[in-house]
């Protein structure tokens, strides 16, 4: 071995030591399954004593030329259900945003996406993982549970993981989501400044907990920095009828509410009331625009942005050689759009001058005495 410091450490040297060639050394220090995790660790601690490093130059000429290529077939990647039916799924919209995302950025990659079913008849998890390794899969994408603080076991040890939202509790993987929180601040914002004061929450509470209520927790921190008072309990969506809303409306003098599921238009209207003239309607989960045919207002989630994030996310999993639980798993949020809509409307008691998209100026935080 050279011995001079000017001397960069390369794969062909580390190759050298440990008697392989430089094709395993490469493997190995992208954890590829195809090397034995013992002989990963032997290459990675000669390695270490090496002082080996990537060299910058040659990776950026390597991406460069990745990006010029035209992408060849490079194999499937698993969108992997665990609804029942095992087509649930595809009746939720945003669900099948995030697939149209993921199957869209999969094929720049030269990736495309099949369809698994964890509940088909006669399938394990062990058979499902037999499967892939047979078929060639190492990565999946993670279909959005069913319910919230779903735990799932596989054996995942040998695949690159990338998980949908909040409804998995375990294991923990890199998970891509929409700024689920981000999304109702802004929608409550948008209602302070139009002049809204009195805006009750009328959501799904079990969509708040898929979501590890972001939601939820939205409303409330807008409501006590606008008006330092949390005092319209939470109104679930999930069990509402004409006569259990108009109550709640009524007892606590609502002008807006902000909602996850359009169908409360549908309750709001057996009651009487009309929107937006005496309720303004806003929503933070929007469907996609050509689907809002309701005209509601609120944040668009994005969600086949989300979706190719996920691709994105994974396929650098992937070439970095990374499987199995993560030690840290990593987060990727992506914003949605505010969609003004035909729900709202500014009330008189706006602030003069205000434009649409402005914010009220908050409340001067309290001193300590």
């Amino acid at each position: 071995m050279p011995e001079s410091h000017l001397h960069r450490t390369t794969q062909k040297d580390i190759a050298l030591l440990a008697k392989v060639d430089r094709t395993t050394v490469s493997l190995a220090l992208r954890n590829h399954p195809s090397i034995p995790k013992t002989t990963q660790q032997r290459i990675k601690d000669i390695a270490n004593r090496l002082n080996y490093s990537p060299d910058p130059m040659l990776s950026a000429l390597i991406h460069y030329r990745n990006r010029k290529q035209t992408r060849s077939f490079q194999g499937t990647l698993a969108w992997l259900v665990n609804h029942q039916p095992v087509d649930a799924w595809r009746e939720i919209s945003v669900f099948c945003e995030y697939f149209e995302g993921a199957s869209r950025q999969a094929k720049n990659y030269g990736y495309n996406i099949e369809v698994f079913h964890l509940h088909d008849e006669g399938m394990t998890p062990a058979k499902m993982a037999r499967i892939f390794r047979s078929r060639n899969v190492s990565g999946i994408l993670l279909c959005p549970q069913p319910l919230p603080n779903t735990r799932l076991a596989f054996p995942w040890e040998r695949f690159s993981v990338v998980n949908f939202g909040y409804s998995l509790s375990h294991p923990q993987f890199h998970t891509t989501a929409s700024t689920q929180f981000r999304a109702m601040t802004e929608t409550m914002r948008q209602l302070y400044s139009l002049g809204y004061k009195r805006i009750g929450f009328a959501c799904s509470l079990l969509t708040d907990k898929r979501t590890d209520h972001n939601y939820l927790a939205g409303y409330f921190v807008e409501k006590y920095l606008n008006e330092e008072k949390i005092d319209i309990p939470p109104f679930d969506e999930e069990v509402a009828s004409a006569s259990t809303f108009l109550k709640w409306y009524t007892r606590y003098h609502l002008d807006a509410i902000v909602t996850n599921n359009p169908r409360i238009l549908g309750i709001i209207r057996q009651t009487g009331l009309q929107v937006p003239k005496d309720l303004g309607v806003a929503c933070p989960t929007l469907p996609p625009p050509a689907s809002n045919s309701s005209g509601l207002s609120g944040i668009y989630e994005n969600s086949v942005e989300v979706g190719k994030a996920a691709v994105d996310f994974l396929v650098a999993k992937l070439q970095h050689g990374e499987r199995g639980i993560p030690e840290q798993p990593y987060y990727i949020h992506v914003p949605g759009i505010w969609m003004p809509g035909r729900t709202l409307v500014r009330r008189k008691s706006a602030l003069p001058g205000e434009v649409e998209g402005s914010v009220l100026p908050r409340r001067k935080q309290r001193q300590p005495n």
